[in-house]
Order: structure tokens, then sequence, then C-alpha cells
């Protein structure tokens, strides 16, 4: 079960919402934004709306975590930006003798000294490496091989600042934008880290 609150999304377990009809706290002033709850829009939330609720008996016996439950990377649920933007890199990341990683099979050629991963430069791209429904699931099919200009787009907050590549292809595809919660419970062993400059 997931409860969205304005721009906040909030997973089973986590700390902004716990359980079938749990508590909800700990909400930033922005998320007292009108509440989606199983695809309804309710009416606005203000701070009066917010109190302490039991859980329901049946769930009494379960045991909630004492820790917050780790949550998957955002980007796993995401796919936005790799059906989004055109993904062009230097030929040379293709070319195994010279370092690179990148499948030269799921490339095309774009200009000289350019490559770009088929299906990123048509008017509705789509990399082909990408596997998801864009906002459900999503994984990269050679992220341990993607090309360097991939591997520079961080996604929003992940590192505490906002990416605009992130957000501009989210709200291209109507998903709302990261915000801190979605992070909570992301270990930094799971976060992607920037490649050294």
């Amino acid at each position: 079960m997931a409860i969205c609150c304005g721009r906040v999304r909030a997973r089973s377990g986590s700390v902004a919402a716990i359980l079938h009809g749990g508590v909800i706290r700990r909400l930033s002033p922005r998320a007292l934004a009108p509440v989606v709850v199983g695809g309804r829009r309710a009416a606005p939330l203000n701070a009066g709306h917010l109190r302490p609720v039991g859980v329901r008996a049946e769930f009494a016996a379960f045991p909630f975590p004492a820790q917050p439950v780790a949550m998957a990377h955002p980007c796993l649920t995401c796919g936005a930006c790799c059906a989004y933007f055109r993904v062009s890199f230097h030929w040379s990341e293709t070319e195994p003798s010279l370092g690179g990683v990148v499948p030269v099979e799921l490339t095309d050629s774009l200009r000289t000294h350019e490559r770009v991963m088929r299906g990123t430069s048509q008017s509705h791209p789509r990399c082909i490496a990408l596997d998801a429904d864009i906002g459900r699931y999503s994984r990269c099919t050679i992220h341990d091989r993607r090309p360097s200009v991939c591997a520079l787009v961080p996604a929003s907050l992940e590192f505490g600042e906002r990416s605009a590549q992130c957000d501009k292809s989210r709200l291209a595809h109507g998903l709302p934008l990261l915000v801190e919660a979605d992070w909570v419970g992301v270990s930094d062993v799971e976060r992607n880290p920037l490649p050294e400059t």
C-alpha cells in the first residue's frame, strides 16, 4: 500500500505512513497538500487534520519495525530519464581496446565522434537497454556498463541537491518530483556514486 501526500510518496512501513490506517507523522509543510489514496483525491490537509490513529485490531499483533524499513532506490520505480533524453557519448566508450564497456551493438552512429544509445535519438526516446514500466518498475540492463553520461545524472536529492534532468523527465512522464522522504531508508550502499572527475 502506498499513500501519496501531495508530492510525498510514502511506502508501507516508512516513516511517513505505517500500514493500513496507521499513524501519519513527520510530514513537511509541503506535504500538507491534497491527499491521493488509491487514485482518489481528498480534501487538502492542514495540521489540524493530522492526528494519531490506533492500529486496527487485526494488525495489532503485526511486529512494527523499530527502525525504518530499508527502501528501494527511487530509480527502481522510475525510468523516466531513460525514456526522455537522447543518450549520446564519445565513440571510445564502445571500444574495448580503449577501455570502453558500452555494448556497441546497442548503439547507433550519431556524428563523426559520437554514438547514441539505440532508441534515444527519436521523437519519443526510449533507451534499448531500459527494462521498465515507467513509474512502476525500472532497471538498466547494462547498468554496470552504461555510458558515462548516464552515470553523471543523479536522481533528485540523492546527494542533497535537485537534479534538473531527473525533475524534467519525471514531470514529462506525469510523475511527482522526488522529495527527501523518498530517500528515507535507502542505504548509502544502494545509492549510485557519481563518477570521479
